[in-house]
């Protein structure tokens, strides 16, 4: 018996398709304490083969006010947080390129931190991902760790960003950085802002804002939730964002003490904002993944012109 059939079967998780089914409430317990172990293993990470295998896909509709028809059912696969590194593997990652495109993305999202600091791991991250299959194009954002080690001003060259856009292009990935990009089928459009981030300096909403269509449904593209709140009083109907790892809380680290992740309000899964939602992906690195609130994730949309009528969470305030 293997080391992840036996973790299964103590937790009581069992494959069936893809996915992973928890078990009954009462063996949760176990089921954490096994996991916490797990993640121990690699520098705080999860083992490999168990990332692998927990790695979850949540499927939510993304209603749009003014959607035309002809793009209607678009579908849009959401990743963030690849942390290519000495942590987190080619091969990994190859995996989850696979399950990217058994979803038959028609758009896929990447919203930053693609490796941690490393110049080298730009080029295998870069590799990774010219697999990627959309039947339209990929889009993506950088992350904090792509302009430093942990962020920028942290050490690493100073051209980390340009050079990891260089190596994402080279992957067929296009690239925003405060740019607008509109996809449009006959007369219906939808349009993508990407955001430089954050912490970066060159974060440039106002720039942005205004190379887009007010008339155009529009989806905001930035690595860290912070920015939601404004990024939708702006007029973004939706906000795609990462950065968090479904964390939630300051960590033990001085880094973290000094930059706390994110928004504590705002740390993974689906929120309502005044005018708008945010969707705050758990990401596909697998450091710090102690809890299965945390497994990493892959998020499929699909664009619809109905409401949405799932239940979601409401950020503090508002």
């Amino acid at each position: 018996m293997t080391l992840l059939s036996s973790l299964q079967r103590i937790t009581g998780m069992k494959r069936k398709g893809k996915s992973v089914r928890p078990v009954a409430r009462g063996k949760r317990a176990v089921r954490r304490m096994v996991w916490s172990a797990a993640s121990s293993v690699a520098m705080g990470g999860l083992c490999k083969s168990f990332a692998e295998d927990c790695l979850y896909v949540n499927a939510l509709d993304m209603p749009l006010k003014h959607l035309g028809k002809e793009l209607e059912g678009l579908r849009l696969v959401h990743i963030s947080d690849l942390h290519s590194s000495p942590l987190v593997s080619q091969r990994y990652l190859r995996h989850c390129v696979e399950r990217v495109n058994d979803l038959r993305p028609d758009v896929v999202i990447l919203t930053g931190d693609f490796i941690s600091g490393l110049q080298h791991y730009a080029r295998k991250v870069g590799d990774v991902l010219s697999a990627l299959q959309p039947n339209i194009t990929s889009l993506a954002v950088l992350g904090n760790h792509d302009y430093g080690r942990w962020h920028p001003g942290s050490g690493g060259s100073p051209t980390l960003a340009d050079y990891t856009v260089g190596q994402l292009e080279d992957a067929g990935i296009r690239v925003l950085r405060n740019e607008v990009w509109q996809l449009k089928r006959s007369q219906s459009k939808v349009q993508f802002l990407g955001l430089e981030d954050l912490w970066s300096g060159r974060f440039d909403p106002a720039r942005t804002f205004a190379s887009a269509h007010a008339d155009v449904p529009s989806v905001a593209l930035c690595h860290n939730p912070m920015a939601a709140a404004e990024l939708t009083a702006r007029g973004a109907q939706w906000v795609l964002a990462g950065h968090t790892h479904g964390y939630g809380g300051l960590g033990t680290s001085m880094h973290e003490i000094m930059r706390p992740p994110a928004d504590g309000h705002l740390l993974a899964g689906l929120y309502k904002l005044d005018g708008g939602f945010v969707y705050v992906n758990r990401g596909l690195g697998h450091g710090r993944r102690r809890h299965l609130s945390r497994r990493p994730e892959i998020t499929l949309f699909t664009l619809k012109k109905s409401p949405l009528v799932q239940r979601v969470a409401h950020a503090r305030g508002k």
